[in-house]
């Protein structure tokens, strides 16, 4: 099994996740931003991440992907797809957490942005994306930081469950997006339970880039 992703993606994030703790170690295919890898030219339209080659079989949906892993073995979930009340907790958080990680991501050293090329199509994109410049948005990181820290206590019941659910891998690919963010301080008990679970999954957080180094 191949599996196309870019580090930072949330969505690939929530399929490693459950490969890990399925103990499935696909190959993973680290992928430019805009750049469609040679060997899907003709089976893809376009490049929108993850996708999942096992054999003849092609996956370009990380819900998908995620029900193809959880087909091995016993499954672990029970659904799949996040709850209302998850998909409210990340809508409140969505244009705070895009502010406070694009502008950081260059000073990752992650795979998809290591061509000049791809960095400048980072740049001229993202920005356009939340609205204002990266300077102005690591400006108001206080802010930023701030609005989801307000919020972060509402994510516990989705980590400390007796089973393991959609919902967790959603919050779990979420958090591990805002361990790059230095500023951000995680109550005890959700980082606790983060670090339990991504451990298991034998994914690393993010080295944490302040506002000053980014600027």
């Amino acid at each position: 099994m191949k599996l196309y992703v870019f580090e930072t993606c949330p969505f690939c994030v929530r399929a490693r996740i459950l490969a890990g703790l399925k103990g499935l170690s696909p190959q993973l295919a680290y992928v430019a931003p805009g750049h469609i890898p040679s060997e899907l030219e003709d089976r893809i339209d376009r490049l929108t991440v993850p996708i999942l080659v096992n054999g003849e079989a092609l996956i370009q949906d990380s819900t998908d992907i995620i029900r193809h892993f959880d087909s091995y073995g016993t499954p672990l979930l029970s659904s799949y797809g996040t709850g209302p009340e998850l998909e409210e907790w990340r809508k409140s958080i969505s244009s705070a957490l895009n502010a406070l990680c694009y502008p950081r991501m260059p000073y990752l050293n992650v795979p998809e942005l290591a061509s000049s090329e791809a960095q400048d199509f980072f740049k001229n994109v993202m920005p356009k994306r939340i609205g204002m410049t990266f300077a102005d948005a690591l400006a108001q990181t206080p802010r930023f930081a701030g609005e989801i820290e307000a919020v972060l206590p509402q994510v516990a019941p989705f980590l400390t469950g007796s089973t393991l659910n959609f919902d967790t891998l959603a919050v779990l690919a979420e958090l591990r997006s805002l361990t790059m963010v230095a500023e951000l301080r995680f109550p005890e008990n959700i980082f606790r339970s983060f670090h339990s679970l991504v451990d298991r999954a034998r994914i690393s957080p993010f080295t944490p880039v302040a506002a000053c180094r980014a600027v």
